[in-house]
């Protein structure tokens, strides 16, 4: 058990063996010195990613959904990234893969609701065994009460999620596109272009976090 020092909080994480193979995007990942350091990276990336507008001022204008969280836009990427990276860890899962799924799942939005009543930033489908005991979606009333809280809530979510996708990963032999295959679709080969699409939103990701950086040092 290791334990990480994440916004001044501390966290218990059991540390989990990684179910995904080594891959060149690892390199991406080790450029980060720090838990807290990688957390505050995500955080920056999913913001550039619900950003509509930078204003000539520096300040961001947000997606409306992240615009309406209880203490502003930053509060609420701040605390699902460090969701995110905690679940990733704990079933050794990249947290920037569980980024990449939540945004192309909801575009981050907590209240986003599927056409088969899918709800959460990954979209939790009610009937699968994993959104069935989720509370966040089959109990309205408590859902309300998250409208309160800057994470609404997510953290029960993005773990089911990560248990989800580390069984497909390895029901799919440890390949990490063909088990995105099965996180969507039940089968390795049944959604081919989902895996593809969450790989590219995760360059994508690291794209954004570079481009922010890149701006902030002009200004």
């Amino acid at each position: 058990m290791r334990r990480l020092q994440i916004f001044a909080a501390t966290t218990a994480v059991v540390m989990a063996p990684s179910v995904l193979p080594a891959h060149a995007d690892d390199l991406q990942r080790a450029a980060f010195h720090s838990p807290a350091e990688e957390v505050l990276a995500l955080a920056d990336a999913l913001e550039e990613r619900v950003t509509v507008w930078h204003r000539p001022d520096g300040t961001n204008v947000h997606i409306g959904h992240c615009r309406l969280a209880p203490r502003g836009c930053r509060a609420r990427v701040e605390q699902l990234a460090t969701w995110i990276y905690e679940a990733g860890e704990q079933e050794g899962i990249d947290p920037w893969i569980l980024a990449a799924i939540a945004f192309r799942e909801s575009g981050l939005n907590p209240w986003a609701v599927g056409r088969a009543g899918e709800r959460g930033i990954i979209q939790l489908n009610p009937h699968s065994r994993e959104g069935s005991r989720s509370r966040f979606v089959r109990d309205e009333r408590y859902r309300e009460g998250c409208r309160r809280l800057d994470g609404a809530c997510q953290k029960e979510v993005l773990i089911a999620g990560a248990q989800l996708l580390a069984r497909a990963i390895r029901m799919c032999g440890g390949n990490l596109a063909r088990g995105l295959s099965g996180y969507n679709a039940g089968t390795c080969a049944g959604a081919p272009e989902y895996g593809r699409r969450i790989l590219r939103e995760r360059d994508f990701l690291f794209t954004m976090l570079r481009r922010r950086r890149e701006r902030l040092a002009l200004n």
